[in-house]
């Protein structure tokens, strides 16, 4: 249970609190919302990827809420009994050897820096050579410096340039290198973008640490 005493959520926008995008931070209206992501002081994917997170693993959130005296937060998980070590086993069996992954050069560009770190030390334990960037600008200073990647992870939701503009002025470069998207929404606009621009894999948040060494799994093998 999470509970707050702050002016609580107002019914007329109760139904959307859920929606990637939505945010009271700028507009209440969602579309404008969604259409002036960048610019909004909030992105609007908290509660929306917190969902996700949820139910992925058999959870369900709900909440109670007033106005003026505050919400609260209720996050219900299932309880797993008995786990033998098979049942971890089996999940875990699949990883490469980390021979496999020695010296790939990988560049992950996200902007929420506990989320690149971890990504970034998982990596580095594989074998990879990892640069982090945390905004969009950020990619082609390192570009600048002669560390072109092998790979890139990148977020979408970016401050100062998004993830569609990289692409689009990466590939202008003529910098060819195969690139995971990472986002915790994505339109059917921006599904075709990707398409368009010869991004094919996606990682949705949020995603295990298994899920995105088999995602690089896939990528390397596929190039």
């Amino acid at each position: 249970m999470i509970k707050d005493t702050g002016t609580g959520i107002p019914k007329d926008i109760l139904p959307f609190i859920f929606e990637p995008y939505f945010t009271t931070k700028k507009n209440n209206v969602k579309n404008e919302a969604a259409k002036s992501k960048s610019t909004v002081a909030g992105s609007g994917l908290g509660l929306s990827v917190t969902k996700k997170l949820v139910e992925e693993i058999g959870g369900i959130i709900a909440i109670e809420t007033q106005e003026g005296k505050g919400s609260t937060f209720y996050v219900y998980f299932p309880l797993k009994r008995n786990i033998s070590f098979a049942d971890l086993e089996e999940r875990f069996s699949s990883f490469f050897r980390i021979s496999d992954f020695q010296r790939k050069k990988i560049l992950i560009v996200e902007d929420e820096k506990d989320i690149a770190l971890s990504m970034a030390n998982f990596l580095e334990s594989l074998g990879f050579r990892v640069h982090c960037c945390y905004d969009g600008e950020d990619i082609f200073s390192q570009l600048e410096k002669a560390f072109v990647p092998d790979l890139m992870l990148l977020d979408l939701n970016l401050p100062k340039l998004s993830g569609k503009e990289i692409i689009k002025k990466l590939r202008e470069m003529s910098f060819n290198f195969p690139i995971i998207v990472v986002t915790g929404y994505l339109s059917e606009d921006d599904r075709y973008f990707l398409e368009r621009y010869g991004v094919v894999k996606i990682l949705s948040k949020p995603f295990s640490l298994d899920q995105l060494r088999q995602a690089l799994g896939a990528v390397i093998s596929e190039n």
